[in-house]
């Protein structure tokens, strides 16, 4: 049988924030929530510039490589992430 189990990695946002945290720390409670035994691989906290969080992503899912889901708080992290 194929292992559906989710794996993610969560970007946050800026570090110190609190309106980002809140949304992974909502994000992660509503996984945990509804699939149980999703797995949160990394949550990364970084300044809000596109070019920066395309670096983080790639480092993170270089270091990641069974992520299955990524979650974003904002349309700026997507664009990081899909670069």
């Amino acid at each position: 049988a194929k292992d559906r189990t989710a794996r993610v990695v969560m970007f946050c946002g800026r570090p110190g924030v609190i309106w980002p945290k809140l949304r992974c720390d909502a994000a992660e409670a509503r996984l945990k929530e509804k699939a149980p035994n999703a797995q949160i691989l990394a949550e990364k906290y970084h300044q809000m510039d596109r070019a920066v969080v395309a670096d983080q992503a790639g480092n993170t899912l270089q270091a990641f490589p069974q992520t299955t889901w990524v979650f974003n708080n904002t349309d700026l992290q997507a664009k990081g992430v899909i670069d």
